[in-house]
């Protein structure tokens, strides 16, 4: 069985587990934006790096 093309998202990331609950929290997040929980994940991720968010969000 040929593997299937690469999406261009995927050719260019890594794999991340996130934890079921966590993916339910931000379902109606994603819903409300009209896209899917995994593309709210990456704008997310995202967003935290461009904006150096990492201390704020982790540190209080």
């Amino acid at each position: 069985m040929a593997k299937r093309a690469k999406r261009p998202v995927e050719a260019m990331s890594r794999t991340i587990v996130v934890p079921r609950d966590v993916l339910a929290t931000l379902q109606p997040e994603a819903d409300a934006r009209g896209i899917t929980v995994n593309a709210l994940c990456r704008q997310l991720l995202g967003a935290v790096a461009d904006d150096r968010l990492v201390g704020a969000l982790l540190d209080g």
